[in-house]
Formats: structure tokens, sequence, C-alpha cells
């Protein structure tokens, strides 16, 4: 049955597909049992950010070639967050003071961090709440926990459905087959917004809804993001509307 849902459009264009919810694993570890080795955890996260950079390094040179130089600059800027003395130092406290594992170490400083960009009245500096996010989870990652990437799609054509898509996630989606994205949370200011526009991805964000719908996944869907209008299982009249301006 057709379910109509409306968002912010903030990336222009229309396209249809079939809708893939992404749920990334984002839980938060349990504390490191008591008679872990401080300096041992330490050293692992010394090892992590080193690694960190240089894919943060190769995603800048990616989005260059994708996107251009100023979309490059985006995560020039994250290799400069990921060093800020600051987050690296609270990471190290939690790790040898509190004695607690690099993982949730990196994760509970990036939404220390996290909450007071969010906190901000500046819109610019609210959004940059995610970039902290997506580089503490990229931390994570590195330390063998934390985010997963998307799984490999079947051939055809898809739209990304997700709470929310941190700026490492959307530059590294397969384009060859999700034609659209649709997030529940988000910002206009955000960087991942500002990539899907230099991608030219239609996209729309803050979709009125409380959580992701399980029944959606594999389900048609046109997504007017030049409207901010989702058509879920879109009928024959809507269809025909659409149809001479999909992509």
């Amino acid at each position: 049955m057709q379910t109509h849902v409306k968002g912010l459009a903030v990336s222009p264009g229309v396209a249809s597909g079939r809708i893939t919810i992404y749920r990334p694993e984002r839980a938060m570890p349990a504390d490191k049992p008591a008679g872990g080795d401080p300096a041992q955890t330490l050293a692992q996260f010394e090892q992590a950010c080193e690694q960190t950079l240089i894919k943060l390094r190769h995603l800048e040179e990616k989005v260059r070639i994708d996107a251009g130089e100023a979309c490059a600059q985006l995560f020039e800027a994250h290799q400069l967050m990921l060093q800020d003395d600051d987050f690296l130092q609270t990471v190290r406290t939690m790790i040898t003071q509190q004695q607690i594992g690099a993982v949730r170490a990196v994760i509970s400083a990036g939404e220390e961090f996290a909450a007071q960009f969010a906190a901000m009245d500046d819109d610019y500096f609210k959004a940059r709440a995610a970039d902290v996010r997506d580089i503490s989870w990229q931390l994570a990652a590195a330390l063998g926990g934390g985010a997963r990437t998307a799984e490999t799609l079947p051939d055809g054509r898809w739209v990304l459905l997700a709470d929310e898509l941190l700026p490492s996630e959307v530059v590294q989606l397969d384009r060859q087959r999700i034609v659209a994205l649709v997030m529940r949370q988000g910002t206009e200011n955000s960087h991942a917004v500002i990539l899907a526009r230099a991608l030219t991805l239609p996209t729309v964000i803050k979709l009125a809804l409380p959580e992701l719908p399980p029944a959606w996944e594999g389900e048609p869907v046109i997504v007017d993001a030049d409207s901010g209008d989702l058509w879920v299982d879109p009928d024959d009249e809507i269809n025909r509307g659409y149809q001479s301006g999909l992509r």
C-alpha cells in the first residue's frame, strides 16, 4: 500500500529504486575488564590514530577526484580534528586514569566533543558534531570495534534509508547502485549533505518518522528531492506523474 512521507529536500533531483535500510552498528562496547594494561591500550590507540590518518588522506584524494577541491578540504579538516590536542588528551586520560578500553574511550570522547558542538547556537558549528562522531567511529573501526560499512548491494537501483549518514560513509557509497539518500535526521549544513550535493545524489533529510520501518526493506520508492516527498510503494498515478523526471 502506498505511503507518503515528507522530509526536507537538500540535494535536488528525483530518483526511483528499492529501499535498502542502513543500520550501522554503533553500540557502545563494554568497559575493558579489570587488569588490562593501560600502556598497551594506549599504544593500540596511537596506532589506530596513524591508521585512521592514512585512511583520511586516501579519502581526501578520492573526494578530490570525485567531487572537487572544496569537498576534499572537508577531509583535510577531519585530519586536523583527529590531531586535536584536547581530543587526544581526553582519550589518553580515559585510558590511563580510568583504565577503560580504547574503543570505548574514543567513542566516549567523540560523543563528549560532539555534544559541545551540538549545543552551540551557530548552525555551522552544530553541524560539526557529525564530523567529530565520524572521526571517533573511524578510530573505533581501526581498533577492531564500532561502525560497519554498508553491505554489498545486488545489481539494481537502490535508495539508501538511514537515521543519519556520516561524511566518510557518503563518499564510500556504491554510486553505481545507490541513486538517492534519505535520512531521518541530519542538517542542511552537514558535510554529509554537502558531499551528497557535490556527488549529485538526490537527498532528503529530517524524514517525518519516529524510527526506520523494517517493513520498508526492498520496497519500491520514489524520492522527490526537489520537494522533499517520499513515496513508498507508489501507485500507478504517482508513477505516471513522475515517470518523465526520474533518473
